[in-house]
């Protein structure tokens, strides 16, 4: 007479994870890569989210040659009002719906409520937009070296992250991203050839 081997007390059966919610630990891994991706996590929508990130070269690309034409550093914040318009968000909602690829389409009308209703999927556009428009704005020579030699300076001190960028804690979040890019102008590698503008830019 053979017994019966006694199942293993408190065994469980391995646990098979969701798909959707390994889709979201990958989205989440992987939106940060892009440049401003995170904001775009409030949507909670892959499809949605890649048809935004599909649309957003061609709407940077007609604000640089149209609204932004004739930007300066010191116009930057009432351009981010004017690309944050609900005439704008009715062009990217319309870019965007044409950009999408996979799963049940939304209307453009769906779209335009999803972008007005998340300020951070507005600022995914207009934020990346501003960057490249600053690289386009050229600095004199000696404000670029000013800057770097000003970096330096703070780097041999170990200033802090404000110090480096010469702001005050109590700054907005545009107003940091807005210093952030006047710096990066100044000495971005690509533009300027000083010695110790990859360094400063890092």
């Amino acid at each position: 007479m053979t017994s019966s081997s006694p199942t293993p007390t408190g065994y469980k059966s391995p646990a098979v994870e969701e798909d959707t919610e390994k889709q979201s630990r990958e989205r989440k891994a992987v939106l940060p890569s892009i440049p401003y991706g995170s904001l775009l996590l409030v949507l909670n929508d892959a499809n949605l989210e890649d048809a935004i990130i599909a649309a957003r070269p061609k709407i940077v690309d007609s604000w640089l040659k149209d609204e932004l034409s004739s930007a300066k550093r010191e116009d930057f914040e009432s351009y981010r009002e004017k690309l944050s318009s609900a005439k704008q968000i009715e062009k990217i909602s319309h870019e965007v719906y044409n950009e999408w690829k996979r799963g049940k389409r939304k209307t453009s009308a769906e779209i335009a409520n999803k972008i007005s209703e998340h300020q951070e999927v507005i600022e995914f556009f207009v934020e990346y937009a501003l960057d490249q428009c600053m690289l386009n704005i050229e600095s004199s020579r000696r404000e670029a070296r000013e800057e770097i030699e000003r970096i330096l300076s703070v780097q041999q001190q170990h200033g802090n992250e404000y110090e480096i960028l010469g702001i005050d804690k109590r700054l907005t979040r545009s107003q940091l991203r807005q210093r952030r890019r006047e710096i990066l102008s100044a000495v971005h590698p690509d533009k300027n050839k000083d010695a110790e503008a990859k360094n400063c830019a890092q």
